[in-house]
């Protein structure tokens, strides 16, 4: 039995084709995001924080599924396009044309590959990402725990905590206690400085607020509410500050924050009315996601047509780019279809995908043979 002219034997090698080159692709494209991420971002924190490999591995496998998710229509697109172009110049698809192979029959492969595509970023994109990104936020905040509970501040170590800027300098050579720097923006326009020789951080009880207590001899508090600059404030009775014996205690630095989780998809759309505008432009942007790998191997399809003649070296680099240059509009065009209900914006977002899924189908009938004949191109 045949579908289109394809035998399910051959449909199952071409599609397995396809499937170990879009694999070796994706992994290619993890592999550039993770390096990227942890050189700008997270090696910056691990050292930071004084945090160590296991933290870096952790981050790095929580940060996976947003690379994956950016990645799947640039990745889909190259692996139909490669997989497409070797076969077609290995006359496969001459023959198969015999047997009602036809223009058509690509077209239809390519949007059954778009469809699958589609519901692969969507899973991802709505339902994993937020859980990694959730445990990725929670590792941070561990991290920055540990650094105040163990004192394994380093050289020196910045810390944002519980809404505070903390710096600890400790001297390497005489290994002295650390000197510790606390900013906070106590208002709209007030600002408070505290500065100590000592700090030591306790926890009474499993899951409480931790108590900074910083050494009372040598501690100075100044605010500033203007350009004046900071003013010597010494209030040892502040609204956030306790005195216990001799120390200076600040509360509100906590073991474990309960961060709500990055919603998923099907949490987000049953908000309602309650969603706000930021979650509104997370569900359009896992929407035009999504739709991105639908389009992705309808372009492949159509670059693959136009690679002959003159345009031999140039289509297939179009197609990608095209593809690429969709994957950076998303978020900023996200941001401004937020303006929007979401339902007009979904309905904009799905009704622009038909449209060019129409025309990539035009073109694709339009070029017809082109498809199908060699162009006597080396792989």
């Amino acid at each position: 039995m045949k579908r289109g002219g394809i035998s399910p034997t051959y449909l199952r090698r071409l599609l397995a084709d396809m499937g170990w080159f879009l694999l070796i692709v994706m992994l290619g494209i993890e592999a550039l995001f993770i390096t990227d991420k942890l050189l700008t971002s997270l090696l910056l924190v691990a050292m930071e924080h004084g945090l160590g490999t296991d933290f870096l591995f952790r981050a790095a496998l929580f940060a996976l599924p947003e690379i994956l998710f950016l990645g799947i229509p640039l990745a889909v697109g190259i692996a139909v396009y490669f997989v497409l172009l070797q076969r077609r110049e290995a006359g496969d698809f001459v023959i198969l044309s015999q047997v009602g192979f036809a223009p058509a029959s690509i077209l239809g492969l390519t949007a059954l590959l778009g469809i699958l595509a589609l519901g692969l970023s969507i899973v991802i994109g709505g339902g994993i990402r937020p859980h990694a990104e959730h445990r990725l936020e929670l590792s941070l905040h561990e991290g920055r725990y540990a650094v105040l509970s163990t004192g394994n501040f380093g050289g020196r170590t910045q810390l944002h905590f519980d809404g505070a800027t903390i710096i600890f300098h400790r001297d390497l050579v005489s290994q002295e206690d650390a000197r510790v720097f606390i900013h906070r923006q106590s208002s709209a326009r007030e600002q408070q400085i505290t500065t100590a020789r000592d700090s030591q951080v306790t926890f009474p009880a499993p899951g409480a607020e931790g108590q900074l207590r910083l050494s009372f001899a040598e501690i100075s508090e100044f605010a500033t509410t203007g350009p004046d600059g900071p003013e010597l404030k010494l209030s040892l009775a502040a609204e956030q500050v306790l005195v216990s014996g001799d120390t200076l205690v600040i509360p509100a630095f906590r073991k474990r924050q309960h961060h709500a989780p990055t919603m998923t998809l099907q949490e987000l759309l049953l908000r309602g009315p309650d969603r706000t505008q930021a979650e509104t432009e997370t569900i359009l942007r896992i929407a035009m996601g999504g739709v991105l790998a639908l389009l992705a191997p309808l372009i492949a399809a159509c670059a693959l047509g136009l690679t002959r003649g003159r345009l031999v070296l140039l289509a297939g680099p179009a197609g990608v780019g095209l593809i690429l240059a969709g994957g950076f509009v998303v978020a900023p065009l996200s941001g401004w279809l937020s303006f929007l209900a979401l339902g007009p914006g979904l309905a904009l977002v799905f009704g622009t995908a038909l449209a060019l899924a129409l025309m990539a189908g035009a073109v694709l009938l339009w070029l017809g043979d082109a498809l199908l004949t060699p162009a006597q191109i080396r792989l």
